[in-house]
């Protein structure tokens, strides 16, 4: 077999030397590989494919395998299923903090002059989520800094999280939304809203796309709602509050200033941002990674959750193929390869060699605003 070392650190896109460094647990690389590769041998045989497949061969199977898999999830079922209860901002406050600070460009496109006239036409949650995509940069950055300066514990209730499908007066409204976010479904963390945009009937991809999406934005909210009451006693609540919101990750300078057995936590997808962000290939733990393997538990699919391997292309190229479900489907439903869920996943699965999966979230959870776990 290849230098475990080597081969993990080509999948995470980082240096031998760096892998070296982290195996203070005895052959951690050599165990990692392995089980990736064992993996992988099975999920090829049960689709008829070897080593010797094309890149182009393991990847259609991969895709055909998943959706005939995932082919009894149904839309209508997953919006249906009881939500996780929450620590979220009252209905009423989030009107009032509106009117305060009254989004014009949605004002002005349903010709409303005020918050109070729009609330009689359209429900809190449409007026919410379409924020996202009515007002600019500009409005939203300062909405966040003064309006939410003033939120305070008591203008947090406990309720369920909620699905909100838009209605199709939204979607013009939504393009440009969904071309930056690669897909129609996105979340408000503090409002405990999950909100749907309308699109034209997709293909089976694009209607997984959803439902996976629907899946992991349920064990987000749950997971930030219990963020959001753990600090509800703290003096400094609204700043933490903040921190969770921005998705707040460490400085180059000071994950670099770290000592080696720091592991940075990084709580979103910096491959969407810049895809050679160097804290990509420093020691790090996602929380999102682990909201999807929530999902992959729901769906029985863990062990496509964080492997990848390396294949030959049909013109002799080597190309590394992601065996992860979120990458697959994703990538499927936009005609675009995705491979980054799956070194989330595979950083996330290293670091259980130290500590096992429990413990990991512990420590995410109790370092997430610090922003390093000391090992």
């Amino acid at each position: 077999m290849a230098n475990p070392k080597e081969k993990l650190a080509k999948m995470l896109r980082t240096s031998a030397d760096l892998i070296v460094g982290l195996d203070s647990v005895p052959d951690m690389a050599e165990k990692v590989v392995l089980e990736n590769d064992a993996i992988i041998d099975s999920i090829l045989t049960e689709a008829g494919l070897d080593r010797n497949s094309s890149a182009e061969e393991v990847g259609a199977a991969i895709a055909n395998s998943l959706a005939e898999k995932l082919s009894g999830l149904r839309l209508d079922e997953i919006i249906s299923v009881p939500k996780p209860e929450g620590f979220f901002v009252r209905e009423e406050k989030a009107a009032e903090i509106l009117q305060k600070f009254p989004p014009l460009e949605l004002l002005n496109h349903f010709g409303a002059a005020s918050i109070k006239d729009l609330l009689q036409k359209e429900d809190i949650d449409s007026i919410l989520a379409s924020l996202r995509f009515t007002e600019s940069q500009e409005w939203m950055h300062e909405f966040f800094d003064k309006a939410y300066a003033g939120l305070e514990p008591n203008d947090f209730v406990p309720r369920p999280a909620r699905i909100k499908t838009l209605d199709g007066q939204w979607l013009e409204l939504a393009r440009k939304f969904v071309g930056k976010k690669l897909h129609n479904v996105s979340h408000l963390k503090e409002f405990g809203i999950i909100f749907i945009i309308p699109e034209e009937n997709g293909n089976k991809f694009e209607n997984l796309r959803v439902i996976i999406m629907l899946l992991h934005y349920l064990n987000e909210v749950s997971y930030y709602s219990r963020l959001f009451r753990k600090f509800s006693n703290d003096a400094d609540f609204v700043s933490k509050l903040k921190s969770l919101l921005r998705g707040d990750v460490p400085a180059l300078p000071a994950i670099r200033s770290r000592k080696p057995a720091a592991w940075a936590v990084i709580q979103r997808y910096l491959f969407k941002e810049d895809p050679n962000d160097p804290r990509l290939f420093m020691p790090h733990v996602n929380p999102e990674a682990e909201h999807w393997y929530k999902v992959s538990e729901r769906l029985g699919i863990t062990d496509w959750n964080w492997c990848g391997d390396f294949f030959k292309t049909a013109d002799n190229r080597e190309k590394f193929v992601s065996f992860n479900f979120t990458d697959v489907i994703m990538s499927q439903a936009a005609a675009e390869e995705y491979s980054y869920h799956q070194q989330e996943a595979l950083w996330n699965r290293i670091f259980t060699e130290y500590t096992g999966r429990d413990r990991m979230n512990e420590l995410i959870e109790e370092n997430i605003i610090k922003g390093f776990i000391e090992l």
